[in-house]
């Protein structure tokens, strides 16, 4: 059972708190153009703080064409290179592999292959490979690059030996030497492709999708021989299966089913089914959850960022996080109505304190509007990119932080003013102390202490009071009386995971406030 579900309106919270807004360090509108759109694919960055972004790139003027293209900012926001690929792209993903380079993976219509390519920093192309398999349709989901440089691709094709999609996985060498591709599906069945793919602690590929509807999770050695399979048939019938690592080496899929619901499989990294959770994430009869996107914090607690759609009296859907423990269980979740309007999920992040980072457009289907939200790891919205009046209209959106803690927002496809940037990339910063507004009241100031199990808190004013530290439930751990500035908290003893902060002056408001306990 879910600790708690909180439902909030768009840019305003219970007690009165509009969440803050944060002045970006930079702007980077790509050149107005009238002949073209652009649609977001991905955006990355890395270690040095450049920041990539993949757009789909469409004419509007006889002669139509499509391309992909690929622009590399540097940390002040200044273009350091560009790239573009011909003949209609459809899909494209990007990964940053160790010492810098990055992977691109993307789908051509017109050849109907699959194009890998891999760049260095300066944007020279190191390698390219190309897999076409006998002239079939091939799509492109995902590129992850491992620990030693092997690039790995999912997604499906049609073609020999069976007339009907197969999931797909792609393995190249470091130097782009082509490895291996493993093809997956039932006998005669159609429909499957490969969604997503990580890599574990032991350096098995880990592989999930879906065959005939049914998701499946499988693990492949580097040179693509097949480890284990674990197919969940025929109860489940699943659909953008996400796979990732647990802290503790153990593996989660994650999906969404036609019941409706959303289940979590954890498995050994020897393929053995550990637990499994069904959850209903408060739907009602009719009513859809489409999960998004998924990330794991440093404790393990898992976050999921999901489209809510409602069949029944309201047309629209709204944004639906939730956050759940190790095992499987429900901490919380955060429904965004919609109030009709119609809102896309479309990435999460994380920091390192686990706060979470969410990228989503919502509106009518002729306006779109961009939304960035930042929650604390209890769920509690402390932070957004304006008001709805200002922000900016756009149909696509995506997040992503670097090493430094800044976050990127990229949007794309301008829905109102066809004379507006196609594309634009902002830079944030967000300080580890930043004071947050919160339900109830203002909010604590805290600061970890990354040597040891210690934060300390800093409540507003001078007078005496009680802090309080409590379960991701609510429930009362431990409190002292104070009248310090700060206030230092030790939390030996404790599990790892999110706890909440309270502080209850003598008089004034009462104060909130998360810590996470590595």
């Amino acid at each position: 059972m879910n600790a708690r579900i909180l439902l909030f309106t768009t840019g305003l919270l219970a007690g009165g708190y509009h969440l803050k807004a944060q002045v970006p360090v930079w702007s980077e509108p790509l050149p107005q153009d009238t002949t073209r759109q652009y649609h977001l694919l991905d955006l990355a960055t890395d270690s040095a703080g450049n920041s990539y972004l993949l757009l789909k790139r469409s004419t509007l003027v006889i002669p139509f064409t499509l391309d992909v293209v690929l622009y590399a900012f540097d940390t002040d926001g200044l273009l350091l290179w560009q790239d573009s690929i011909q003949q209609l792209p459809t899909s494209g993903d990007l990964d940053i592999a160790p010492g810098g380079d990055l992977l691109l993976v993307a789908t051509r219509e017109s050849t109907e292959d699959i194009l890998t390519r891999r760049y260095a920093p300066d944007g020279t192309v190191i390698w390219t490979q190309t897999y076409a398999n006998f002239g079939q349709s091939n799509v492109a989901i995902r590129v992850k690059v491992d620990p030693d440089g092997r690039a790995f691709v999912a997604g499906s094709t049609v073609g020999s030996p069976q007339p009907n999609q197969e999931a797909l996985v792609l393995g190249y060498a470091p130097s782009g030497a082509y490895l291996f591709d493993y093809l997956y599906s039932l006998p005669g069945v159609g429909g499957s492709t490969a969604t997503d793919l990580t890599v574990d602690t032991t350096g098995q590929v880990i592989v999930s999708g879906r065959t005939g509807w049914h998701p499946f999770t499988l693990a492949l050695d580097t040179l693509g021989n097949l480890q284990w399979l674990r197919l969940h048939q025929p109860a489940v019938l699943g659909e953008i299966n996400r796979v990732d690592m647990l802290p503790n080496g153990n593996i989660r899929m994650t999906g969404w089913d036609n019941t409706p619901r959303m289940y979590l499989y954890t498995y050994a990294p020897d393929g053995t089914e550990l637990d499994s959770t069904f959850f209903p994430a408060g739907l009602g009869t009719g009513d859809t959850l489409l999960v998004m996107d998924v990330a794991i914090g440093p404790t393990g607690t898992q976050y999921v960022f999901s489209m809510w759609k409602d069949t029944g009296g309201n047309p629209g859907s709204a944004r639906h996080t939730a956050a759940f423990a190790l095992d499987g269980t429900n901490l919380w979740e955060v429904l965004e109505p919609s109030n009709g309007t119609i809102d896309l999920a479309y990435d999460l992040e994380l920091d390192p304190l686990d706060r979470i980072y969410t990228a989503s457009t919502g509106g009518t289907p002729q306006q779109h509007v961009a939304y960035v939200r930042i929650h604390d790891p209890m769920g509690m919205p402390v932070w957004n990119n304006g008001p709805d009046s200002l922000l900016p209209r756009y149909r696509y959106a995506q997040v992503e932080l670097d090493a430094a803690g800044n976050f990127y927002v990229c949007t794309s496809f301008p829905t109102e003013d066809p004379a507006d940037p196609p594309v634009v990339l902002t830079k944030y910063s967000m300080p580890v102390g930043v004071e947050e507004q919160r339900p109830g009241g203002a909010g604590l100031t805290v600061w970890p202490n990354p040597a040891g199990d210690e934060v300390r808190v800093l409540p507003s004013g001078t007078g005496s009071g009680v802090l309080e530290l409590l379960d991701p439930a609510g429930r009362l751990i431990h409190s002292v009386s104070s009248t310090d500035r700060p206030i230092d908290l030790h939390l030996e003893g404790l599990a790892a995971g999110p706890y909440i902060l309270r502080w209850i002056p003598a008089d004034g408001q009462v104060e909130h406030g998360t810590v996470l306990k590595p």
